[in-house]
């Protein structure tokens, strides 16, 4: 019994399950890559140290103190600009030799 290739479902490209690779066309291009000159600007942009838009919503500061008093200028921050209103946080930290603290305090600048 034949059976056609329209009835059977098979592609006219394939033969018995394999690739016909004399009937495939190699038309397709591989795509060619992303332009790379915004990249190259944000690159020169940090690389010199002014980048074009800065951050002005919020208020920082950074501090270098001993982790008693590190700990008491974060609660002062805390006590003076609730983080409710004025989404304050402790942006980073870090431990410096000895028992200082190295930290930066972030806050919206007013509470509307």
């Amino acid at each position: 019994m034949k059976f056609g290739l329209a009835k059977t479902g098979i592609s006219p490209y394939l033969n018995l399950g394999r690739l016909d690779w004399r009937k495939v066309s190699f038309m397709a291009k591989i795509p060619a890559g992303p332009p790379l000159e915004g990249l190259r600007r944000q690159i020169a942009r940090h690389r010199s140290g002014k980048p074009q838009r800065s951050d002005g919503l919020f208020v920082r500061e950074t501090f270098r103190l001993d982790r008693v008093h590190a700990r008491q200028k974060a609660q002062e921050w805390f006590d003076t600009w609730p983080k409710a209103a004025y989404w304050t946080e402790v942006e980073s930290w870090r431990q410096l030799e000895g028992d200082e603290i190295e930290f930066t305090m972030r806050r919206l600048p007013s509470a509307d």
